[in-house]
């Protein structure tokens, strides 16, 4: 068994690949594409709406 650590995009990267040449994929999606998109943060920075992340412990 062999595996390797790729750093690419990984739907770019997929379609490369032959069929059934994988038999598994992990992947880090990109986090923080709404949170960061300029309106949510002109929401945050004005005090309403945008997108908060609330722990558990002090929802």
């Amino acid at each position: 068994m062999s595996f390797a650590t790729i750093h690419n995009d990984c739907l770019a990267w997929l379609s490369d690949q032959a069929d059934s040449s994988l038999h598994a994929v992990c992947t880090d999606p990109p986090y923080g594409l709404i949170e960061f998109a300029p309106e949510q943060v002109a929401k945050l920075r004005a005090g309403k709406g945008g997108v908060w992340r609330i722990p558990p412990t002090l929802n």
